[in-house]
């Protein structure tokens, strides 16, 4: 995702965490900045689904993604 210089990596972590009860783990993977880029960076997470009483299903992750998406542009993050 293209972020703000102005948003931190913890918060994007906390939100990414709070977009759904079945993400357990959110990991920071990699920060990348160039000098066109006047007020934006690239930050890659991973983060791990789990449900402990059933394996989610492909449409259950789908929706959990999207919500994630929704959540980190509600906080200005551009998914690319």
């Amino acid at each position: 995702m293209l972020v703000p210089l102005t948003l931190t990596v913890d918060r994007i972590k906390k939100v990414i965490k709070a977009s759904s009860k079945y993400i357990t783990q959110v990991t920071l993977i990699d920060v990348f900045q160039k000098e066109d880029w006047l007020d934006k960076k690239s930050i890659t997470f991973n983060y791990i689904l789990l449900d402990a009483h059933k394996t989610l299903t492909t449409q259950e992750a789908d929706i959990i993604a999207s919500q994630v998406s929704l959540a980190v542009q509600a906080i200005g993050a551009q998914v690319r």
